[in-house]
């Protein structure tokens, strides 16, 4: 019984450090060099991060892994068919070490409807823009000039997601 007890501590802890919210509010001046970004596509080819510019956009830091990044993955997937239309651009990052051997299969088995790219050493060391990415998943979101409205650390309700896209989207 006292497993059970602390199993349930555990995950209540988790599912509330999964559940905060913070709004670092990056300036312009920095926001600029988030779409300098090209890295390789899971499944071949690449993707500049220039193709958001003037949309609102998403980017999902995760691995493969990770139960919680694979639960936020169909999630991400339903707000992206919801929102692409309207000038949504959400774009996954995978941060695995062994990188393309897992992230291609993986994203193919999640059938994922939007790009899957594979993150780079300066990534996976806090070396680039985005800042230190250890806590996994991690959800950015920019607004249309490029400035982060809202970052989200582990597992979100999809409804506080969908409220700040809401906001945000024309």
């Amino acid at each position: 019984m006292r497993r059970f007890g602390m199993l349930l501590l555990a995950l209540g802890a988790w599912f509330l450090i999964g559940s905060c919210v913070t709004s670092p509010g990056a300036k312009p001046d920095d926001a600029g060099s988030i779409y300098d970004l090209e890295l390789p596509k899971a499944g071949g080819g690449s993707l500049h991060l220039e193709k958001c510019r003037n949309k609102v956009m998403m980017l999902d830091f995760f691995t493969t892994w990770s139960q919680a990044s694979m639960v936020a993955i169909t999630s991400y997937s339903v707000l992206h068919k919801k929102y692409a239309d309207q000038g949504l651009c959400l774009v996954g990052i995978g941060m695995d070490d062994i990188g393309e051997q897992v992230l291609t299969p993986y994203v193919r088995g999640l059938d994922v409807p939007y790009p899957v790219l594979i993150a780079n050493a300066q990534l996976k060391e806090g070396k680039s823009v985005f800042g230190d990415l250890s806590a996994i998943p991690i959800l950015m979101i920019f607004d249309t000039q490029g400035r982060l409205a809202q970052v989200f650390i582990g597992l979100v309700p999809t409804e506080k997601i969908d409220t700040v896209l809401r906001r945000l989207l024309p």
